[in-house]
């Protein structure tokens, strides 16, 4: 049987609704727990459409974000983890590093430190994350996105790069766009070749 993540809170008002708040930020921990593609559609059908999914150093999260709010949430000890056993040994409070008047779990404050130079990327065209590409090796060979002018000052993802980018450029440079889709197509199949050596 599914579980019904977030029921209800699709008009959640943090300031007013105590009660509904409570609800919601349990189906966030719980999230915490499942996988990335799972979760990211969660989130999605509630409006919150920038997700990004954390893992480093045996810390597991997902931040996800919509025009208003930023919800972060990190899983708590799995029993299999031995970085999460570490962390639980350290039981006492200090001071929260990241700003606000609370204490955190010692070993909570570990993780969130595990976390703090990840550095996430969006595309200045659609909003999503800018992903790094890697090579059959799994070593990341293209970081930061990509030059999105002419379109957008920024950088951008590479589907707004391909779609819509590159296009723009094409027809920009004097290509009809009869010339330009002969283009793209011929990209498109440049890249199905490679991805089928691979």
């Amino acid at each position: 049987m599914s579980r019904n993540y977030f029921e209800d809170c699709y008009k959640i008002d943090f300031e007013k609704n105590q009660l509904q708040n409570n609800y919601f930020f349990a189906d966030a921990s719980a999230l915490a727990y499942r996988g990335e593609i799972f979760a990211k559609e969660q989130y999605a059908n509630i409006g919150y459409k920038t997700h990004f999914y954390l893992n480093k150093n045996g810390a597991q999260g997902h931040v996800a974000a919509n025009n208003k709010n930023i919800i972060i949430s990190f899983r708590g000890t799995e029993p299999t983890q031995i970085n999460d056993l570490y962390a639980d040994v350290k039981f006492g409070k200090r001071k929260a590093k990241l700003g606000g008047e609370g204490w955190v779990h010692s070993g909570f404050q570990g993780e969130v430190d595990n976390m703090n130079d990840v550095e996430l990327k969006i595309c200045c065209i659609c909003s999503n994350p800018i992903e790094a590409e890697f090579t059959e090796n799994g070593d990341a060979y293209w970081l930061d996105g990509h030059n999105a002018l002419p379109v957008a000052e920024g950088r951008c993802c590479s589907k707004c790069n391909d779609n819509i980018v590159i296009p723009t450029r094409l027809i920009n440079a004097g290509l009809s766009i009869e010339e330009s889709i002969s283009v793209m197509i011929g990209r498109l199949a440049q890249k199905e070749m490679m991805n089928e050596d691979e």
